[in-house]
Formats: C-alpha cells, sequence, structure tokens
C-alpha cells in the first residue's frame, strides 16, 4: 500500500481513539448492511442538532493555528459527516443542515491568528461544503453570493462559486467525471 494512505489511516485511527463521536459515526457509515437498530441509532446520529452543531464548531473553529496532516484528516471526516447527513434524504434535520452549511460558507473564521496555509485549509473545508451544498440544495447557493459582497470572504465566497459552477458545466459536458 502507498505510504501515503497508510498515514492517513494510520491518522484517522488515531483520531478515532480520541474523538468518540467520529468513532461511533466511523462505525456506523463502515457497517453497510446495519441492523433495524443500528439503523435507527446511525440516523438518530445523523439528525442530532447536537451532534451536527459539534461538527459545525470543529470544522469552524478547529483549535489549531497552524496546519498539522491530523487536523486536515480530521476536518475531512467531520465533512463526511455532512455528507452522510445529506445523503439520507428524509432526514428531519435536513433543511436544519442546509441553513447551517450557509452559515458556515458565510461565517468569517479566517481569523488573523490563524497562519496562512491554516487559511488556505479553511478555505477548502469552505469549497468542499459549497460543492456539497451546491449538490444538494443548488438554489440555496444562489444568494450566497449577494449576502457575502459586503464582508471580508466575498472575494473567496466569488471564487468558489466560481469554480463550482466551471466544475459541473465541465461535468454537464462530460469533460470531467463527477466527484
Amino acid at each position: 500500500m502507498d505510504a501515503r494512505f497508510e498515514s492517513f489511516d494510520d491518522e484517522a485511527q488515531a483520531i478515532l481513539a480520541e474523538d468518540r463521536f467520529l468513532a461511533v459515526f466511523t462505525h456506523y457509515r463502515k457497517h453497510v448492511l446495519l441492523d433495524e437498530q443500528g439503523r435507527q441509532n446511525y440516523r438518530a446520529l445523523l439528525s442530532s442538532h447536537e451532534a451536527l452543531e459539534l461538527t459545525r464548531d470543529e470544522l469552524l473553529y478547529p483549535g489549531e493555528k497552524e496546519v498539522t496532516y491530523k487536523g486536515n484528516v480530521e476536518r475531512l471526516m467531520r465533512i463526511e459527516v455532512f455528507k452522510e447527513a445529506l445523503a439520507w434524504q428524509d432526514n428531519p434535520a435536513r433543511e436544519y443542515i442546509l441553513d447551517m452549511m450557509e452559515e458556515m460558507l458565510l461565517e468569517d473564521n479566517l481569523l488573523s491568528e490563524l497562519g496562512r496555509e491554516m487559511h488556505r485549509s479553511l478555505a477548502a473545508n469552505k469549497m468542499e461544503l459549497f460543492e456539497l451544498l451546491y449538490q444538494h440544495a443548488p438554489a440555496r447557493t444562489a444568494g450566497l453570493l449577494e449576502q457575502s459582497k459586503d464582508g471580508r470572504l466575498a472575494k473567496l465566497i466569488e471564487y468558489i462559486v466560481r469554480e463550482t459552477e466551471r466544475t459541473s458545466a465541465l461535468e454537464a459536458a462530460g469533460a470531467l467525471s463527477p466527484g
């Protein structure tokens, strides 16, 4: 196996050993054929406002000032929580999640005390979240550019919107395979 993936798996395992929420989420996510109780537990997790708010807070304000590989892996794992929660079409928290994602995109979490690479990493997280929002509720993305126009994130949001639209157009034309 490629050493990069071994390192990713090692980091993921270390994170799961420290973070009970991500460990439980990953347990259910890996078990494709859950019994009825497992499916109910997983759905309860994916629709829990408390769990979703924790995920939001850890993504927006991860508590590190400089980028670490472990931090990047953890944030990717947290984005997966939103992916799974939105993949469940009947999630009773769906609108809550979509609202939360819009707020996350507009939240200026690129604090001055963070390093340049950390800003880039958090901006990349915003791009992932925007693409997810665009995939599940494209109409909601239309107003984000207008809402951000007077803020410090205006150019970042404009870039994210432009790149997502460009990528989607290339995918529609068959020049790229979807995500």
